[in-house]
């Protein structure tokens, strides 16, 4: 056994790990799933989670011991929300689980007379309009910009310090201020007041 397969949890130890996560621990896991769902309307929170715990314990996604199994599941749904624009930009329709490799012949009725979850025109309207909001509230803030727009358009983060001038560092750092904003804009919004 080489020293990377030794540093890979087992299917028990993923059992455990996800036995011993806290009330915190879920809180967390949802709220960056809740974050990262946002503007993928044809995808819940609930989807992104399940989908990275159900990864991880067939083994498609295997998780280093050296990391912290709530940070592993974090990235394994930033991982999938990413995909999820990239496919979405790409093309057909995917559908998790068992369903994603079978023929539409084989499909059932109800997976085939689905609606389309594709983004209408009020959806797209709305989406638009989010992001000139979001980009309204960082006016003046560069880095927060360039990582918003890099987001946005579903690169990397190496990319955008790339194109932004910016360190790895300085990128996470910004997005944390980024994440902070955007909770002030919607509980304002909510509220129906936004500064």
């Amino acid at each position: 056994m080489s020293a990377v397969d030794a540093d890979l949890a087992s299917h028990d130890e993923v059992i455990e790990a996800l036995q011993r996560l806290t009330d915190a621990d879920l809180l967390r896991i949802e709220s960056f799933a809740r974050y990262r769902a946002y503007g993928l309307a044809w995808v819940d929170w609930q989807d992104l989670v399940q989908e990275a715990i159900s990864r991880t314990l067939r083994g498609g996604r295997r998780w280093p011991k050296s990391v912290p199994f709530v940070t592993f599941i974090r990235e394994s749904i930033r991982s999938i929300a990413h995909e999820e624009l990239r496919h979405r930009a790409e093309g057909p329709i995917r559908v998790y689980g068992d369903l994603s490799v079978a023929k539409p012949g084989d499909l059932p009725d109800a997976v085939l007379n689905a609606p389309d979850p594709a983004p209408g025109p009020e959806q797209q309207v709305g989406a638009s309009q989010a992001l000139d909001e979001i980009l309204r509230a960082f006016a003046g803030d560069g880095a927060a910009l360039a990582v918003v727009r890099g987001m946005a358009e579903g690169s990397s983060p190496e990319e955008v310090c790339r194109q932004a001038g910016i360190t790895l560092i300085e990128y996470q750092s910004t997005r944390k201020r980024i994440r902070r904003r955007l909770m002030k804009v919607r509980a304002n919004v909510g509220e129906g007041t936004l500064q």
